[in-house]
């Protein structure tokens, strides 16, 4: 039977699955997603993860016939990279920002009316994170060809192809507009849309593995590697696909994203963390967000127990609330 590999890299752990066409989950393999400090910034250690996936692909290959490669990632997060690999390391969205960054980026970045997203503080943008790169670290930006959201940049790196892909673009970037269907403002006025590489749909097929990875880890020289997609919209895509297209759906996580069928753009509230995300045929959605994941990880600790119905009832009736909130934000 032929199997297909999906990484699924989450912001608190990454996960490597063998998973049938039809979806069923046949094994998973984990580990955690670390980033290392500065210098230059806090930043996602792709060399960590890049052995770490080879080598559990590897170990995938002896147990399962792999016909194909997919990527799954976490939003506003990309990788500037030229023909050899990265140009500068993958920041990290919870890097601590220089303190000239909120300012410029409020005088000179898209607001809430454009993106459907709010201007958090920090690097949680990844244009934020852009602009940040472009002025103090100009050698690395001016040496980048593609800017490669996390899904695509595993694709790329596998084998196949520099490409961009609408659900990532559009995953609270600050590049896409959705509501227009093109790039922000800031994204033409700096340039950067030279940077995006052609668009292509999450399933489109790349190209196939390097042949000196495929013999290093024993991995098939055919292994066809999918463009990819952002991981909630993969999961809001299984109820689309299935023709549940108006239901509500809460994708769980280290972040908690609501879809919202139906739900018109002009109608997001920031106040309510509410934002608009792109499905994989282009089409606007009304989402909301919230880092409910690294809440849970907050509470429960390390060797979180078991919990029953009848605990969950009793906290209910005894009005316990988690205020205030655990987790930054």
């Amino acid at each position: 039977m032929s199997v297909v590999a999906v990484l699924d890299v989450g912001k608190t752990n990454l996960k490597l699955l063998a998973v049938t066409p039809e979806g069923a989950v046949l094994e998973a393999v984990r580990t955690r997603n670390l980033s290392r400090p500065g210098p230059p910034y806090l930043h996602v250690d792709l060399t960590a993860m890049e052995g770490w996936l080879l080598g559990a692909l590897g170990d995938l290959a002896r147990r399962h016939r792999l016909a194909a490669f997919v990527a799954t990632g976490y939003g506003t997060s990309g990788v500037l990279v030229d023909d050899a690999g990265p140009v500068l390391p993958m920041m990290d969205y919870e890097a601590a920002a220089p303190g000239w960054l909120d300012e410029a980026y409020a005088a000179e970045g898209p607001g809430f009316a454009e993106t459907g997203c709010l201007v958090d503080p920090g690097a949680h943008r990844l244009a934020k994170q852009m602009l940040w790169q472009e002025r103090d670290f100009p050698d690395g930006f001016a040496r980048a060809r593609w800017l490669l959201t996390l899904p695509q940049y595993f694709a790329w790196r596998l084998g196949g192809a520099p490409a961009s892909e609408i659900t990532t673009l559009a995953a609270q970037t600050h590049l896409w507009n959705p509501a227009a269907g093109d790039f922000t403002g800031i994204v033409r006025r700096r340039g950067w849309d030279r940077l995006i590489p052609p668009r292509r749909n999450a399933w489109d097929v790349l190209g196939t593995i390097r042949p000196a990875l495929a013999a290093a880890h024993g991995l098939p020289p055919e292994l066809a590697l999918l463009c990819g997609v952002h991981d909630s919209n993969a999961n809001y895509h299984r109820f689309l696909a299935a023709g549940l297209g108006d239901v509500p759906l809460l994708s769980t996580g280290t972040w908690i994203i609501g879809f919202r069928p139906g739900l018109k753009l002009d109608r997001l509230d920031p106040r309510r963390g509410m934002v608009a995300n792109v499905d994989v045929d282009g089409r606007p959605i009304g989402c909301t967000l919230h880092m409910g994941g690294r809440e849970w990880d907050r509470i429960a600790g390390p060797a979180p127990a078991e919990a029953t119905a009848d605990d969950l009832a009793a906290l209910i009736a005894a009005g316990t609330m988690a205020l205030p909130s655990f987790a930054e934000g």
